[in-house]
């Protein structure tokens, strides 16, 4: 049982860290501007056990250059994290209405780009709650 908890906390905190040194790491993306071609709320819904659930995200497919290539990217945060059909709705209403928006792409591999870059506050807690419940079970087949 104590090898088992060790293993579910080392594999909870690496997630963690792997996606909060992600978001870090996308802080450092190229801005470039980009021509908004359409901007939309995508609807999922999700059956389980428990019934059906919706989830809403926003999405904004738009076109930037790089050194005379074209590229095309339908990604609104690389972490995308389910909204209410409002905040889905108003961002796809905000961005929609635009012709033009800031990306930031990805350096290293230029076609992959986003609009919003910043993590998401839940995220952030979301993670470091993963990360400390992580090292509690790490370090309780010891104690």
């Amino acid at each position: 049982m104590g090898i088992l908890l060790f293993i579910i906390g080392l594999v909870s905190t690496g997630l963690a860290g792997f996606i909060l040194v992600q978001a870090l790491i996308m802080r450092n993306w190229t801005a470039v501007v980009a021509e908004v071609l359409s901007a939309e709320v995508v609807r999922k819904e999700r059956h389980d056990m428990w019934g059906v659930a919706t989830y809403f995200y926003p999405q904004v497919t738009y076109r930037y250059q790089i050194k005379g290539k074209r590229y095309t990217s339908s990604r609104y945060r690389v972490f995308p994290l389910a909204l209410s059909e409002e905040d889905a709705e108003d961002i796809t209403h905000d961005l929609g209405h635009l012709t033009q928006i800031t990306a930031y792409y990805n350096p290293v591999r230029k076609g992959n780009a986003v609009v919003e870059r910043e993590i998401n506050r839940m995220l952030l807690i979301y993670m470091s709650i993963l990360g400390v419940a992580g090292i509690v079970l790490m370090v309780l087949p010891f104690v």
